[in-house]
């Protein structure tokens, strides 16, 4: 996402200098947010990674938890375009479809931001918005998974395709959420290793046989 109307939690600023002034402050918070991670995400530490004042960022966010909120609703919002416009793409068979998906979902950057991941992807415990747009995020991406996997609903064995859909769109997101907030494995295992055997256990799934 490049601008502030692709966010769904901030209402965004009229003004594009406020926009700017935006995403500086949400740029430098994830900067610091993948290099010290959720407990050096304090507003002067933003004000200086941004080059901005304290009061500035006070004056758009109230308190850490509504920049913190920001940060991981525009994540969202990336990622729920990046799956719809791959899951829009042609395919050409389920096996496809599934690649796919989890080449957006375990990207190739994953690693790079894995910092940034164990914040976004960590339970929101008792923060009930956040709860709420996790949710919501979550049901379009498994929206656009189905979506694409229409075509191919007849290389499902399972006598309900659309429980087979869920279930393996739910195996993926929490082997996801597992790894990339550490608590997986002792050993954890890579992440393009993850998307491989990931491939392999969906489509062994809904291509196998129902009993």
């Amino acid at each position: 996402m490049s601008n502030a109307a692709d966010m769904s939690y901030i209402i965004p600023p009229q003004q594009e200098r406020s926009t700017r002034f935006l995403w500086r402050v949400l740029e430098a918070a994830e900067r610091i947010l993948r290099r010290d991670g959720s407990e050096g995400l304090t507003m002067p530490a933003v004000a200086q990674e941004a080059g901005v004042s304290v009061g500035g960022i006070y004056r758009r966010f109230q308190a850490k938890q509504a920049l913190l909120r920001a940060v991981k609703d525009r994540h969202m919002a990336r990622s729920e375009a990046a799956m719809a416009e791959a899951m829009e793409a042609g395919h050409g068979s389920l096996d496809e479809v599934v690649c796919s998906f989890l080449a957006t979902l375990v990207g190739d950057s994953a690693l790079e931001t894995e910092s940034l991941f164990g914040v976004i992807m960590e339970p929101h415990r008792d923060d009930l918005v956040m709860n709420t747009r996790g949710q919501v995020s979550e049901a379009r991406q498994r929206a656009s998974f189905a979506l694409a996997l229409r075509p191919f609903r007849h290389q499902i064995a399972h006598d309900d395709p659309d429980a087979a859909i869920d279930m393996a769109f739910l195996m993926a997101v929490s082997v996801f959420m597992r790894r990339a907030t550490g608590k997986g494995a002792t050993q954890p295992i890579d992440w393009p290793d993850l998307r491989r055997e990931l491939a392999r256990a969906m489509i062994a799934y809904l291509r196998g046989p129902a009993d």
